[in-house]
């Protein structure tokens, strides 16, 4: 949203109005009586003040005018229990987690693409290589190429965390500008008690599990179920060793809730939770 006042192109013609006003002293001079003096007095500086005030109202207006000009509104992208799917105005793609957030500008500028996000979003950023992609984490920043990628914040612990699905990103924090790159199939994990990014190795189909539109399951064991659900649900689920490779379940979820479709599976997989 740009904010534009276009005072700029009011010129008060200050000769014009000048003569204007000699026009009327002369006449008023000519037919002056000895009393008259003083109102000639008065129109001088009646006629000075009058100047002054244009000159000033355009100059005032002129200052406002570049201060206004082009003044940027941010929105604010949010959600609660449910997902949700923004198109930026570049064309990227984003997924929100439930309870996350996305800040930006209503319209990217000329040199960069800035976001700044909360909670668990992932990103399909649109290769621009002159207007880099900039996204602000709690713990640190991100540089996108042109890429597909999943972040993570902790809303009980100061964990960040960046998974690359495919493309090229780097990380960078305000205290070590040298920036650390990441390879598909890597997390990148800001570790708050050493204060370090770590590199750690991710499963990059359950990470980003979450942002699909339904969880389709054909011929899993246990184990394996129990992965897909806990990164589907963000719930932490431990299965017994004994019961991982076993029962095998056929499975496809869209709104339904864990505990429903646990309830259904403990039926036939004869197990208790």
């Amino acid at each position: 949203m740009e904010i534009r006042m276009n005072s700029s192109e009011i010129q008060p013609d200050k000769e014009e109005a000048w003569k204007s006003i000699q026009s009327k002293i002369e006449d008023k001079r000519q037919t002056a009586t000895p009393a008259g003096h003083h109102i000639y007095r008065l129109w001088k500086w009646a006629a000075v003040a009058c100047i002054s005030l244009l000159i000033g109202l355009s100059a005032g207006l002129l200052f406002n005018s570049k201060s206004l000009s082009y003044r940027t509104a941010s929105i604010s992208y949010q959600t609660q229990n449910g997902k949700s799917f923004i198109t930026l105005p570049d064309g990227s793609h984003v997924w929100l987690n439930a309870n996350s957030s996305l800040d930006m500008p209503i319209r990217f500028g000329e040199k960069t693409r800035q976001v700044r996000v909360n909670g668990e979003v992932l990103f399909d950023v649109r290769h621009q290589p002159d207007i880099p992609f900039v996204v602000q984490c709690r713990s640190f920043d991100i540089k996108v190429y042109g890429t597909r990628f999943n972040v993570r914040e902790s809303a009980t612990e100061n964990n960040t965390e960046v998974t690359l699905l495919e493309g090229s990103v780097s990380i960078y924090t305000e205290e070590n500008e040298k920036e650390t790159s990441l390879t598909p199939e890597n997390t990148a994990y800001f570790n708050p008690a050493t204060n370090r990014i770590e590199i750690l190795p991710a499963d990059t189909f359950l990470t980003a599990l979450w942002a699909n539109d339904k969880l389709v399951l054909e011929d899993q064991p246990l184990g394996k179920v129990a992965e897909a659900l806990e990164a589907w649900f963000r719930q932490k689920i431990i299965v017994a060793s004994q019961l991982k490779d076993i029962h095998y379940y056929r499975l496809t979820i869209r709104d339904e809730s864990l505990d429903e479709i646990l309830k259904l599976m403990q039926k036939t997989g004869k197990f208790k939770y």
